[in-house]
């Protein structure tokens, strides 16, 4: 844990790997470097990180929106300290509202005659 700690202190320290708003953010070379140098540091592969990173960012994301109305639900000590660690993505972070198909219009109807 003591790991996981240390790396979101990284994080904080590295936000051009998370906020849009940056101009370094589309530095595609630069955050490379960062996490090849991070994950040298920790003794760990560049691509393990990147994965770590992103499944607990989308398990933050997901955690986050638990919509009121269903209740508290139980939360294990690993979710809670997902959602502590994880809040300082939360200004970069919204939710995008799934679209719907509609395949046939209720106004349309298709007849069959014989």
């Amino acid at each position: 844990m003591e790991q996981h700690e240390a790396m979101v202190d990284w994080l904080k320290s590295n936000e051009l790997l998370y906020n849009k708003n940056l101009d370094s953010y589309k530095d595609t070379k630069k955050k490379t470097f960062l996490w090849e140098k991070q994950a040298e540091v920790m003794g760990v592969n560049g691509d393990e990180l990147k994965i770590w990173y992103n499944s607990l960012r989308t398990r933050y994301t997901k955690l986050k929106k638990t919509k009121s109305g269903d209740g508290a639900p139980e939360q294990s000590d690993r979710d809670q300290w997902v959602l502590n660690s994880f809040s300082l993505l939360a200004p970069f972070t919204y939710e995008v509202k799934k679209r719907t198909v509609v395949s046939v219009s209720k106004s349309y109807h298709c007849y069959i005659y014989n």
